[in-house]
């Protein structure tokens, strides 16, 4: 049920932020003055599980849109090392409920540095919020399932929107690029929904899946928090084993598992690192394995 109610989740957190007449975009419960945005020297994205996988995507997307350095980190291991942060660093947490321990501890330490925060969420007026400068809340309704769904393309959404903000307020894009994003996040609803429609195709691959005792999925640049997620999703849902993995390193290790018992799922849209992809697939087929692509229509 929810993972078809992911076309409305994006709609929602659109909603009075994206002006589809006007190509514009906006985030108005973000609180900082533009002293304090464009002093950002370090943008570091913070959450546990799915909430981390979807970090590493807004990092992702703040790196090359907004151009400010950003990384994701797991909260437990940030709340623990005694990490180097301060006013120069803005802190994104991510957390479905706003109640988890280890991004709550991670949030606390970078208020006592002197890190200006957001919080990223779906429970607002939880503890989260109380800690943080600013909430983002992505608004795509409680989820009742385990396993995040629509709950997490809410979140990469929202993050999308604050690459955006950032990125225009820092003056590193124009109107005009702006409009483009805008323009291409109008349809992102209805190429979900059409996604959707393949529940059959999807049907009979999970079926050849659940065969495996092992499976490994694959990603490269924003792809890979998707092959990361897709491997958490398997274990927690179908109980099967997977891995995720960055592409480049099947030839560091990996590769040594390779063959007929493990089918392999590589995230390959068409891109720049396409050509890339269709090596790993090359190495996976040479070696006797199942492939599954999920790549762009055509």
């Amino acid at each position: 049920k929810e993972i078809a109610e992911q076309p409305d989740a994006v709609q929602a957190a659109l909603r009075g932020r994206a002006d589809f007449v006007k190509g514009t975009l906006s985030l108005p419960e973000i609180s900082l003055t533009h002293d304090q945005i464009t002093s950002i020297g370090r943008v570091v994205l913070t959450g546990m599980g799915t909430s981390l996988h979807t970090a590493m995507f807004g990092a992702n997307l703040i790196e090359s849109l907004a151009r400010i350095p950003a990384v994701a980190e797991n909260s437990s291991e940030l709340r623990y090392r005694n990490p180097v942060l301060g006013p120069s660093t803005l802190m994104i947490a991510i957390t479905q409920s706003g109640e988890t321990a280890d991004t709550l501890a991670a949030m606390e330490y970078a208020r006592q540095a002197g890190s200006p925060q957001g919080v990223v969420l779906e429970m607002e007026g939880s503890q989260a919020t109380r800690v943080a400068n600013f909430t983002l809340p992505v608004r795509a309704g409680q989820e009742i399932c385990v396993a995040s769904t629509k709950t997490m393309i809410a979140s990469m959404t929202t993050l999308l929107e604050l690459a955006v903000f950032l990125a225009e307020k820092r003056g590193v894009i124009d109107a005009n690029r702006v409009k483009q994003i805008v323009g291409q996040l109008a349809e992102l609803p209805s190429l979900i929904a059409a996604v959707l429609e393949l529940n059959g195709q999807i049907t009979i691959l999970a079926e050849q899946l659940a065969t495996y005792d092992d499976l490994l999925y694959l990603g490269r640049g924003a792809q890979l928090p998707i092959a990361l997620e897709g491997a958490l999703k398997m274990k927690e849902i179908a109980y099967i084993h997977a891995e995720g993995n960055p592409a480049g390193e099947m030839k560091h290790g990996m590769n040594a598992l390779l063959g007929p018992d493990m089918a392999t799922v590589v995230c390959a849209p068409t891109n720049d690192l396409y050509p890339k992809m269709l090596s790993n697939i090359s190495e996976v087929k040479a070696r006797g394995g199942e492939v599954v692509a999920i790549a762009t229509e055509g």
